[in-house]
């Protein structure tokens, strides 16, 4: 018996679509006959091309918090960023601006947002460098020895380049802290975004420690930032973009036929879709600044695989996946993440008629919320992107991800703990 009108949405399809191919042999085997060649001749390919994900993540817990810089022949930028991470990790203060303290339980996550910082790691992951920047590294911690204090300094070699996605996941596993932040070593988000960040993840985080905050650029969509590129950079951004929603975002079958076929064949079940909260779309998924909660980067970096520029759509993908497993289970035991929050003490979404007013609020009825907050962004020169190769490999890899998911070629995350 279903327990959902999702499922019995997609069984009334299933079962319309297989009257429909059944009463037509020929025109089923006209229409399937090519896809299914083309499924059997591409999933070798795709087991070619989809890479292995990394060994797990220690579970020792050392610090506050640990920043990841992620450094590929950076020699010359990467020091204004060192000092800059420095000024503001030797501030006094607590990096959440919450006046409150949600929750009745005092855990070591919470101390890290709301306690100036008494325990930080660094940890400087060079991605098979050629131009000496972990020797750079190593010069700015001997000769400012006397500033790093109570931030501990690790740096990281790749024998080789890994790529952007293999070295923040490399360093991501091997972080000691209870907030996980990673962010790029150009410089071209400002450290000081990190508080915008702590704040709204001492807001969305659950009772369970899960949460991740993503910094975002799409406010400056439009501005002279983005408007004074060029147009074919303009143009691969956007066609991303639309691809990205496509495969990672597709329509809901009922939609579709809505759409195309008359209404008499489409029953009013199939349009039918279930009403648990689900997360609101990411508009920037790209932005090399974001921070996770220590239980939200083990589920979304133990078991992922893209190790490009593409990685990001990977682990954000995974917490979606997580977050909606944990949710189906909670409406199976008849409970919800409204019930979870209140006995916990954590405040609960404005409401009304049963359903969250706001996307803030939404993100309050998630195992796992991914919120964004918007940063400051400049281009800076020196870009590693090949702008039509990269861009290339971009939209494969978005194929490689959908499909070994898809597919259940690559295990989805472990629900999200409540």
């Amino acid at each position: 018996m279903s327990c959902c009108a999702g499922h019995a949405a997609a069984q009334s399809t299933t079962s319309w679509l297989l009257d429909f191919f059944t009463s037509s042999p020929l025109l089923a085997t006209i229409v399937l006959g090519p896809v299914i060649a083309a499924i059997l001749a591409a999933y070798p390919l795709l087991i070619w091309l989809s890479p292995r994900p990394l060994e797990p993540t220690p579970d020792e817990l050392r610090f506050y918090t640990a920043a990841d810089l992620l450094a590929y022949n950076e020699k010359h930028r990467l020091p204004s960023m060192l000092e800059e991470t420095l000024a503001f990790l030797n501030r006094d203060q607590a990096l959440s601006r919450l006046d409150h303290a949600p929750g009745k339980n005092i855990s070591t996550a919470c101390d890290a947002l709301r306690e100036p910082l008494a325990r930080v790691e660094i940890i400087v992951v060079d991605d098979g460098s050629s131009d000496g920047t972990g020797d750079v590294v190593l010069e700015h911690a001997r000769n400012q020895q006397s500033r790093w204090g109570k931030v501990e300094l690790r740096l990281i070699r790749l024998s080789r380049n890994r790529g952007k996605g293999g070295a923040v996941r490399h360093g991501m596993l091997h972080a000691r802290g209870a907030l996980l932040l990673f962010v790029d070593a150009d410089g071209a988000t400002k450290f000081e975004a990190l508080s915008a960040l702590a704040t709204e993840l001492d807001r969305i985080r659950t009772p369970a420690g899960h949460g991740i905050v993503a910094g975002s650029r799409a406010h400056l969509v439009g501005s002279d930032q983005v408007v004074k590129r060029s147009f074919v950079r303009n143009l691969l951004m956007h066609t991303f973009h639309l691809v990205l929603s496509l495969l990672m975002r597709p329509p809901a079958i009922g939609k579709v036929l809505q759409r195309h076929l008359p209404s008499f064949l489409v029953s009013q079940n199939t349009l039918k879709r279930t009403t648990l909260p689900s997360q609101p779309e990411i508009r920037d998924t790209q932005c090399g600044f974001k921070l996770f909660m220590r239980e939200s980067a083990r589920v979304v970096f133990q078991g992922s695989h893209i190790e490009r520029w593409i990685f990001d759509v990977e682990l954000l993908l995974r917490a979606e996946l997580s977050s909606q497993t944990a949710h189906v289970r909670l409406a199976n035991c008849g409970s919800s993440m409204r019930e979870v929050r209140k006995e916990a003490g954590f405040p609960l979404p404005h409401s009304g008629k049963g359903k969250a007013d706001t996307v803030a609020d939404v993100l309050l009825d998630l195992p796992l919320p991914i919120a964004e907050v918007p940063v400051q962004w400049t281009e800076v020169s020196g870009s590693k992107i090949d702008l039509l190769k990269d861009s290339l490999g971009m939209a494969l890899d978005l194929v490689i991800i959908r499909a070994n998911y898809a597919l259940d070629r690559w295990p989805s995350p472990k629900p999200a703990k409540v």
